[in-house]
């Protein structure tokens, strides 16, 4: 089904939305690949999701949200710096460690007490979280082991038609991955870096008066 990522049409948002709160898995444009979303608080449609890939049941996904507000409902004990990154690099292609609340399924957090998290700059994908009013699972749209999907037509290559939906927003321009950063202990440190740098994170904590992040581990 064709969309327009920058200006969703509200049918296919409802559309698509509607098949999230029923369980369904739906695979669509994220700010950096086509990821397939899922309602992250049912474990049943994040085990979909992992089955779909053939993704190892011991790895954690990754949740995107609509705002910070959302994010606070599934971590808690929120560093600072995630208030200053936040407001830096959100929406957009950075992705948070934090500790996870006791509430969201073993089946994101693969039992390590953290949850991944992050706002993308893609109106169609904050557009799903706020009408389906849940956090949506963000993990590329691909077998697992093998390269990130693109375009639409590389996720029917890959996943044939074992997603519930498949939106069309034509092919993802910059897909370079997401910068990760983890602050969910008292050393803050950079995990992957991807579109953002560490020397801008780095700026920002330093401007807010914050430690800056350990190098990569």
């Amino acid at each position: 089904m064709r969309v327009n990522v920058h200006r969703p049409e509200a049918s296919i948002v409802r559309r698509a939305a509607e098949t999230i709160r029923r369980g369904g898995v739906v695979a669509a444009p994220t700010d950096t690949l086509y990821g397939l979303l899922a309602d992250a608080r049912k474990p049943a449609a994040v085990r979909e999701v992992f089955r779909i890939k053939r993704r190892p049941a011991h790895k954690p996904v990754l949740l995107l949200m609509d705002s910070l507000g959302r994010v606070r409902r599934v971590a808690h004990e929120l560093p600072d710096a995630l208030d200053a990154v936040a407001a830096a690099f959100w929406p957009g292609p950075l992705t948070v460690v934090l500790p996870a609340r006791p509430e969201v399924p073993r089946t994101v957090t693969a039992g390590r007490g953290t949850v991944a998290v992050r706002v993308p700059r893609s109106p169609l994908v904050r557009a799903l979280v706020r009408q389906a009013a849940c956090p949506l699972t963000g993990t590329s749209a691909n077998l697992s082991g093998r390269s990130g999907a693109t375009s639409a037509r590389e996720v029917f290559t890959q996943l044939g038609g074992r997603v519930t939906m498949l939106l069309d927003a034509g092919r993802v321009t910059r897909p370079v991955p997401s910068t990760i950063v983890d602050l969910s202990s008292d050393s803050p440190c950079l995990l992957r870096e991807g579109c953002i740098g560490q020397d801008a994170i780095d700026r920002v904590l330093l401007h807010a008066g914050l430690a800056q992040l350990a190098g990569r581990r």
